[in-house]
Protein backbone atom coordinates (compact mmCIF):
# COMPACT_ATOMS: atom_id res chain seq x y z
CA UNK A 1 0.00 0.00 0.00
CA UNK A 2 1.00 3.52 -1.05
CA UNK A 3 -0.39 7.06 0.21
CA UNK A 4 0.25 10.26 -1.43
CA UNK A 5 -2.26 10.67 -3.25
CA UNK A 6 -3.01 14.47 -3.75
CA UNK A 7 0.47 14.88 -4.65
CA UNK A 8 -0.15 13.57 -7.67
CA UNK A 9 -0.95 15.01 -10.73
CA UNK A 10 -0.81 11.78 -12.94
CA UNK A 11 -1.24 7.91 -11.59
CA UNK A 12 -2.34 4.69 -12.42
CA UNK A 13 -4.12 3.33 -9.72
CA UNK A 14 -5.38 -0.58 -9.12
CA UNK A 15 -7.70 0.24 -6.58
CA UNK A 16 -9.14 3.46 -4.44
CA UNK A 17 -9.84 3.12 -1.22
CA UNK A 18 -12.58 5.92 0.27
CA UNK A 19 -12.96 7.43 3.67
CA UNK A 20 -16.49 5.69 3.93
CA UNK A 21 -14.48 2.50 4.08
CA UNK A 22 -15.39 2.07 -0.27
CA UNK A 23 -13.37 1.20 -2.87
CA UNK A 24 -12.98 1.96 -6.02
CA UNK A 25 -11.18 -0.60 -9.09
CA UNK A 26 -9.91 1.23 -12.22
CA UNK A 27 -7.30 4.03 -13.94
CA UNK A 28 -7.64 7.31 -11.89
CA UNK A 29 -6.16 10.48 -12.28
CA UNK A 30 -5.96 13.89 -10.69
CA UNK A 31 -7.56 17.23 -12.77
CA UNK A 32 -7.72 19.49 -9.77
CA UNK A 33 -9.51 18.99 -6.49
CA UNK A 34 -11.36 16.39 -8.30
CA UNK A 35 -10.02 12.39 -9.05
CA UNK A 36 -11.17 10.71 -12.33
CA UNK A 37 -11.13 6.85 -12.45
CA UNK A 38 -11.96 4.90 -15.40
CA UNK A 39 -13.81 1.60 -14.86
CA UNK A 40 -14.87 -1.48 -16.34
CA UNK A 41 -18.29 0.15 -16.90
CA UNK A 42 -17.33 3.77 -17.50
CA UNK A 43 -16.20 6.93 -16.01
CA UNK A 44 -16.76 8.68 -12.50
CA UNK A 45 -15.42 11.73 -10.72
CA UNK A 46 -15.04 11.90 -7.09
CA UNK A 47 -13.91 14.97 -5.27
CA UNK A 48 -10.16 14.17 -3.90
CA UNK A 49 -10.90 14.61 -0.34
CA UNK A 50 -12.57 11.75 -0.53
CA UNK A 51 -9.69 9.68 -1.32
CA UNK A 52 -7.80 7.80 1.61
CA UNK A 53 -5.05 5.50 -0.48
CA UNK A 54 -3.81 3.64 -3.18
CA UNK A 55 -2.86 0.34 -3.93
CA UNK A 56 -0.91 -0.05 -6.23
CA UNK A 57 0.10 -3.69 -6.17
CA UNK A 58 -3.09 -5.15 -7.38
CA UNK A 59 -3.13 -5.09 -11.31
CA UNK A 60 -7.08 -4.23 -12.29
CA UNK A 61 -9.22 -5.72 -14.71
CA UNK A 62 -9.00 -2.72 -16.54
CA UNK A 63 -5.06 -2.60 -16.93
CA UNK A 64 -5.78 -6.21 -18.06
CA UNK A 65 -8.18 -5.09 -20.74
CA UNK A 66 -6.27 -2.51 -22.04
CA UNK A 67 -2.87 -4.91 -22.07
CA UNK A 68 -5.03 -7.44 -24.39
CA UNK A 69 -6.40 -4.57 -26.44
CA UNK A 70 -3.29 -3.12 -27.41
CA UNK A 71 -2.30 -6.64 -28.20
CA UNK A 72 -4.74 -6.99 -30.90
CA UNK A 73 -5.06 -3.35 -32.20
CA UNK A 74 -3.39 -4.44 -35.72
CA UNK A 75 -4.56 -7.36 -36.22
CA UNK A 76 -6.66 -8.56 -38.91
CA UNK A 77 -8.18 -11.55 -37.22
CA UNK A 78 -11.85 -11.20 -36.31
CA UNK A 79 -11.39 -14.42 -33.52
CA UNK A 80 -9.14 -12.38 -31.52
CA UNK A 81 -11.72 -9.28 -31.12
CA UNK A 82 -14.29 -12.23 -30.78
CA UNK A 83 -12.77 -13.55 -28.32
CA UNK A 84 -12.27 -10.21 -26.21
CA UNK A 85 -15.77 -9.57 -26.45
CA UNK A 86 -16.29 -12.47 -24.89
CA UNK A 87 -13.75 -11.72 -21.84
CA UNK A 88 -14.97 -8.35 -21.23
CA UNK A 89 -18.32 -10.08 -21.05
CA UNK A 90 -17.38 -12.28 -18.61
CA UNK A 91 -15.34 -9.97 -17.12
CA UNK A 92 -18.62 -7.77 -16.49
CA UNK A 93 -16.59 -5.14 -18.58
CA UNK A 94 -19.47 -4.32 -20.34
CA UNK A 95 -18.70 -1.08 -22.19
CA UNK A 96 -15.88 -2.93 -24.24
CA UNK A 97 -18.03 -5.98 -25.81
CA UNK A 98 -19.86 -4.34 -28.41
CA UNK A 99 -16.56 -2.36 -29.82
CA UNK A 100 -14.99 -5.41 -29.99
CA UNK A 101 -18.00 -7.63 -31.16
CA UNK A 102 -18.53 -5.29 -34.10
CA UNK A 103 -14.98 -5.03 -34.97
CA UNK A 104 -14.71 -8.83 -35.19
CA UNK A 105 -18.04 -9.03 -37.41
CA UNK A 106 -16.40 -6.13 -39.69
CA UNK A 107 -13.56 -8.44 -40.43
CA UNK A 108 -15.09 -11.33 -40.86
CA UNK A 109 -17.37 -9.43 -43.66
CA UNK A 110 -14.84 -7.92 -45.24
CA UNK A 111 -13.04 -11.38 -46.46
CA UNK A 112 -14.41 -13.94 -48.87
CA UNK A 113 -13.46 -16.67 -46.77
CA UNK A 114 -17.17 -18.93 -46.54
CA UNK A 115 -15.08 -21.40 -44.24
CA UNK A 116 -13.87 -18.37 -42.04
CA UNK A 117 -17.14 -16.58 -41.51
CA UNK A 118 -18.46 -19.37 -41.14
CA UNK A 119 -16.23 -20.20 -38.03
CA UNK A 120 -16.99 -17.00 -36.34
CA UNK A 121 -20.23 -17.07 -37.08
CA UNK A 122 -20.62 -20.83 -34.98
CA UNK A 123 -18.86 -19.43 -32.47
CA UNK A 124 -20.46 -16.29 -31.40
CA UNK A 125 -23.38 -17.86 -31.84
CA UNK A 126 -21.77 -21.00 -29.02
CA UNK A 127 -20.67 -17.88 -27.14
CA UNK A 128 -23.77 -16.30 -26.50
CA UNK A 129 -24.00 -13.63 -29.53
CA UNK A 130 -26.48 -15.68 -31.52
CA UNK A 131 -28.56 -12.10 -31.73
CA UNK A 132 -25.43 -10.29 -33.40
CA UNK A 133 -24.94 -13.39 -36.04
CA UNK A 134 -27.30 -12.69 -38.59
CA UNK A 135 -25.17 -10.09 -40.66
CA UNK A 136 -22.09 -13.12 -41.27
CA UNK A 137 -25.25 -15.40 -42.01
CA UNK A 138 -26.15 -13.54 -44.79
CA UNK A 139 -22.36 -12.33 -45.69
CA UNK A 140 -22.32 -16.53 -45.94
CA UNK A 141 -25.28 -16.94 -48.03
CA UNK A 142 -23.68 -14.41 -50.37
CA UNK A 143 -20.67 -16.11 -50.80
CA UNK A 144 -22.39 -19.82 -50.63
CA UNK A 145 -26.52 -19.33 -51.20
CA UNK A 146 -27.04 -23.45 -50.67
CA UNK A 147 -25.57 -23.31 -47.18
CA UNK A 148 -27.65 -25.20 -45.22
CA UNK A 149 -26.24 -23.46 -41.45
CA UNK A 150 -26.77 -20.21 -42.85
CA UNK A 151 -30.16 -20.94 -44.16
CA UNK A 152 -31.26 -22.25 -41.13
CA UNK A 153 -29.18 -20.23 -38.55
CA UNK A 154 -31.71 -16.74 -40.58
CA UNK A 155 -35.08 -18.79 -40.31
CA UNK A 156 -34.85 -20.28 -43.93
CA UNK A 157 -36.80 -23.99 -44.60
CA UNK A 158 -36.04 -26.72 -47.53
CA UNK A 159 -39.27 -26.82 -49.72
CA UNK A 160 -38.83 -28.84 -53.33
CA UNK A 161 -35.61 -28.10 -53.80
CA UNK A 162 -35.64 -24.27 -52.76
CA UNK A 163 -34.72 -22.45 -49.74
CA UNK A 164 -37.55 -20.08 -48.36
CA UNK A 165 -38.03 -17.82 -45.94
CA UNK A 166 -40.45 -18.44 -43.19
CA UNK A 167 -43.09 -16.09 -45.00
CA UNK A 168 -42.33 -17.97 -48.31
CA UNK A 169 -42.43 -21.34 -46.79
CA UNK A 170 -46.18 -20.93 -44.86
CA UNK A 171 -47.58 -19.44 -47.35
CA UNK A 172 -46.19 -22.46 -49.68
CA UNK A 173 -48.16 -24.37 -47.65
CA UNK A 174 -51.33 -22.37 -47.71
CA UNK A 175 -51.39 -20.61 -44.29
CA UNK A 176 -51.85 -17.16 -42.90
CA UNK A 177 -50.36 -15.13 -40.14
CA UNK A 178 -52.86 -14.78 -37.80
CA UNK A 179 -52.32 -12.57 -34.54
CA UNK A 180 -48.78 -13.98 -35.03
CA UNK A 181 -48.45 -17.39 -35.23
CA UNK A 182 -49.23 -19.22 -38.86
CA UNK A 183 -52.10 -21.26 -38.87
CA UNK A 184 -54.47 -22.97 -42.16
CA UNK A 185 -57.14 -20.44 -42.88
CA UNK A 186 -59.74 -23.31 -41.63
CA UNK A 187 -58.09 -22.78 -38.47
CA UNK A 188 -58.45 -19.12 -38.02
CA UNK A 189 -62.04 -19.20 -39.44
CA UNK A 190 -62.91 -21.67 -36.86
CA UNK A 191 -61.22 -19.76 -33.85
CA UNK A 192 -62.89 -16.31 -35.44
CA UNK A 193 -66.13 -18.55 -35.63
CA UNK A 194 -66.03 -19.83 -32.08
CA UNK A 195 -64.91 -16.29 -30.56
CA UNK A 196 -68.12 -15.05 -32.62
CA UNK A 197 -70.20 -17.35 -30.96
CA UNK A 198 -68.57 -16.65 -27.57
CA UNK A 199 -69.41 -13.05 -28.16
CA UNK A 200 -73.02 -13.74 -29.01
CA UNK A 201 -73.21 -15.12 -25.97
CA UNK A 202 -71.82 -12.81 -23.61
CA UNK A 203 -74.02 -10.34 -25.58
CA UNK A 204 -77.12 -12.53 -24.89
CA UNK A 205 -76.09 -12.53 -20.83
CA UNK A 206 -75.93 -9.01 -21.14
CA UNK A 207 -79.14 -8.66 -22.66
CA UNK A 208 -80.42 -10.90 -19.57
CA UNK A 209 -78.75 -8.72 -17.65
CA UNK A 210 -79.92 -5.45 -18.97
CA UNK A 211 -82.98 -6.77 -18.76
CA UNK A 212 -83.26 -7.63 -15.34
CA UNK A 213 -81.93 -4.75 -14.31
CA UNK A 214 -84.38 -2.85 -16.44
CA UNK A 215 -87.21 -4.77 -14.40
CA UNK A 216 -85.67 -4.51 -11.04
CA UNK A 217 -85.41 -0.77 -11.94
CA UNK A 218 -89.38 -0.59 -12.98
CA UNK A 219 -90.23 -2.83 -9.74
CA UNK A 220 -88.54 -0.24 -7.81
CA UNK A 221 -90.27 2.70 -9.40
CA UNK A 222 -93.72 1.30 -8.74
CA UNK A 223 -92.79 -0.01 -5.04
CA UNK A 224 -91.33 3.81 -4.68
CA UNK A 225 -94.63 5.16 -6.10
CA UNK A 226 -97.06 2.90 -4.19
CA UNK A 227 -94.77 4.05 -0.82
CA UNK A 228 -95.17 7.71 -1.66
CA UNK A 229 -98.87 7.30 -2.18
CA UNK A 230 -99.19 5.50 0.70
CA UNK A 231 -96.95 8.10 3.11
CA UNK A 232 -99.40 11.03 1.35
CA UNK A 233 -102.42 9.26 2.44
CA UNK A 234 -100.71 8.41 6.15
CA UNK A 235 -99.90 11.83 6.19
CA UNK A 236 -103.08 13.32 5.26
CA UNK A 237 -104.97 11.11 7.68
CA UNK A 238 -102.48 12.15 10.37
CA UNK A 239 -103.45 15.31 9.70
CA UNK A 240 -107.19 14.78 10.43
CA UNK A 241 -106.70 13.35 13.55
CA UNK A 242 -104.37 15.90 14.79
CA UNK A 243 -107.69 18.78 13.56
CA UNK A 244 -110.26 16.47 15.33
CA UNK A 245 -108.19 16.34 18.41
CA UNK A 246 -107.30 19.99 18.23
CA UNK A 247 -111.15 20.62 17.63
CA UNK A 248 -111.94 17.82 20.72
CA UNK A 249 -109.57 19.57 23.17
CA UNK A 250 -111.46 23.07 22.26
CA UNK A 251 -114.75 21.75 23.56
CA UNK A 252 -112.87 20.03 26.35
CA UNK A 253 -111.64 23.19 27.43
CA UNK A 254 -115.44 25.08 27.05
CA UNK A 255 -116.61 22.81 28.58
CA UNK A 256 -114.50 22.91 31.69
CA UNK A 257 -115.89 26.09 32.13
CA UNK A 258 -119.17 25.29 32.89
CA UNK A 259 -120.73 24.51 36.41
CA UNK A 260 -123.28 21.77 36.70
CA UNK A 261 -125.84 22.64 39.25
CA UNK A 262 -127.61 19.50 41.49
CA UNK A 263 -130.52 21.86 41.82
CA UNK A 264 -132.14 22.17 38.56
CA UNK A 265 -129.41 19.81 37.06
CA UNK A 266 -128.29 22.37 34.74
CA UNK A 267 -124.98 23.54 33.19
CA UNK A 268 -123.96 27.01 33.72
CA UNK A 269 -121.30 29.58 33.47
CA UNK A 270 -120.70 32.57 35.03
CA UNK A 271 -124.01 33.64 37.95
CA UNK A 272 -126.17 30.71 38.29
CA UNK A 273 -129.41 32.11 39.37
CA UNK A 274 -130.99 28.65 40.42
CA UNK A 275 -135.07 28.81 41.73
CA UNK A 276 -134.38 25.62 43.90
CA UNK A 277 -131.22 27.35 45.44
CA UNK A 278 -132.32 30.97 45.59
CA UNK A 279 -134.83 32.72 46.46
CA UNK A 280 -136.32 36.79 46.95
CA UNK A 281 -136.57 38.31 49.99
CA UNK A 282 -138.26 40.80 50.34
CA UNK A 283 -136.93 42.08 53.72
CA UNK A 284 -133.94 41.94 52.16
CA UNK A 285 -134.56 43.17 48.37
CA UNK A 286 -132.70 40.64 46.87
CA UNK A 287 -131.93 36.89 45.60
CA UNK A 288 -130.19 35.00 48.32
CA UNK A 289 -130.23 31.29 49.43
CA UNK A 290 -132.71 29.31 51.37
CA UNK A 291 -132.68 30.01 55.37
CA UNK A 292 -130.67 33.79 54.66
CA UNK A 293 -133.08 36.01 56.15
CA UNK A 294 -134.77 34.88 60.00
CA UNK A 295 -137.35 37.45 59.89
Amino acid sequence: MKSGLILLGLFWADIVHLKNQGKIEGIAKREGDKVVIETLTGTMTIPAEQVVDIDFDHVSLLERYYEKARGIEKSLQPIEFLELAVWARESRATRFVRPNLDRAIQLANSTTDAKGIQAIAETGRDKGFEAEMPPLWRRLIALEPDNETARRELGYRRHQNQWLSEEEFQAAQGNVKFEGKWVSPTERDLILKERGWKLDQRKKELDDREATVAQNEKSAKEFLAKAEATLREVERRLAEVTERERRVKEREEDLARYRYCSSCRYYYRGLHLCEGAWSYHRCCDGYFRVHHCKK
